[in-house]
């Protein structure tokens, strides 16, 4: 005879395993990041990028560092992990922008004309 007082294991549904409470600083991160993103990508036009410079590479900035030091103080869960990455990835994308950018500015002005 099977015992059957002991209820089976419950698997978590999709709905459950994408709302965990602990993946609320991987959604900043990744917010941090695509706005970051954003406002790099404005940062090549002329005259509007210098303004949008001011904002992509503080928020860049904001964004690696709050991504590194969640990944590294906890060990979360797959959706929470993947999207660090990506917060990381899109701010790295994002602060090259911002350097390549600054750098041909920089050479574009000191070549004499």
């Amino acid at each position: 005879m099977t015992d059957t007082s002991r209820p089976a294991p419950r698997s978590a549904t999709a709905s459950e395993a994408s709302i965990l409470p602990s993946d609320k600083p991987a959604t900043r991160s990744l917010g941090l990041a695509i706005a970051s993103l954003f406002f790099a990508l404005s940062v090549p036009i002329p005259v509007w990028g210098l303004f949008m410079l001011f904002l992509a590479a503080p928020l860049g900035i904001a964004a690696l560092i709050n991504g590194h030091s969640w990944l590294k103080a906890s060990r979360m869960s797959a959706p929470g992990r993947r999207k660090v990455q990506t917060a990381l990835v899109l701010a790295y994308i994002s602060l090259a922008i911002c350097a390549l950018t600054t750098l041909f500015w920089v050479i574009t002005m000191a070549v004499p004309r």
